[in-house]
């Protein structure tokens, strides 16, 4: 862990690991900053490592500390949590078989 000021506005849209003050430790993602409220939106990914996928909202204050992921394990997060749209894919006019192989001449 990377004990920081409590300030996640640096790491707005990446995920993050943090500790709170009453020791639950976060994997979560920064939404957006709420200056009057003095907080942050986040979506809980993983709390005390069992998973969570929540949208919370996160006082300044009850941060304690910060541990910032790596890019490339942030970039596979993505792969991992975003949906992907299967829907789009239904809708094209793809074949039904499709062959591998060489390719003989006599066709």
């Amino acid at each position: 862990m990377i004990n920081l000021p409590n300030n996640l506005g640096y790491y707005l849209g990446q995920y993050i690991i943090v500790k709170t003050t009453g020791d639950d430790v976060f994997m979560l993602k920064i939404l957006s900053k709420r200056k009057k409220l003095n907080g942050y939106d986040v979506r809980i990914l993983t709390k005390n490592g069992k998973k969570a996928n929540i949208d919370s909202f996160i006082y300044k204050d009850e941060i304690k500390m910060i541990c910032v992921i790596p890019s490339e394990v942030q970039q596979g997060l993505d792969l991992h949590y975003k949906p992907l749209l299967i829907e789009t894919i239904k809708d094209k006019n793809l074949p039904s078989e499709v062959h591998f192989g060489k390719r003989s001449d006599d066709e």
